[in-house]
């Protein structure tokens, strides 16, 4: 279902390239999981911009659209995040909602 998700996003990028697109999955895998998902997908028709800007795993990760150079690949690409308060509690749901 993920990939299903990628050409909406697409044309909301391409109506308004300023818009913050982010996927919540409830019930999500393993991020190493997704990130084999997101490797699988055949990004030959998207520019950078257009490609979903967070991956939001509930109370678990949230995968970051970054720009990342390394010695095998330069362009965009995820970093994993996680957001935490003072109490070391997960605060991811509420920064999906900001």
């Amino acid at each position: 279902m993920l990939y299903e998700q990628f050409p909406k996003f697409k044309a909301i990028k391409t109506i308004c390239p300023n818009a913050d697109t982010s996927i919540f999955i409830f019930y999500p895998p393993k991020w190493k999981k997704i990130i084999e998902y997101i490797d699988k997908f055949k990004f030959l028709d998207y520019s950078d911009a257009e490609v979903l800007d967070k991956v939001y795993g509930f109370n678990n990760y949230c995968l970051s659209k970054e720009n990342i150079m390394n010695e095998n690949k330069r362009g965009v690409g995820f970093m994993c995040m996680q957001y935490f308060n003072e109490n070391n509690q997960s605060t991811l749901f509420e920064h999906f909602f900001l």
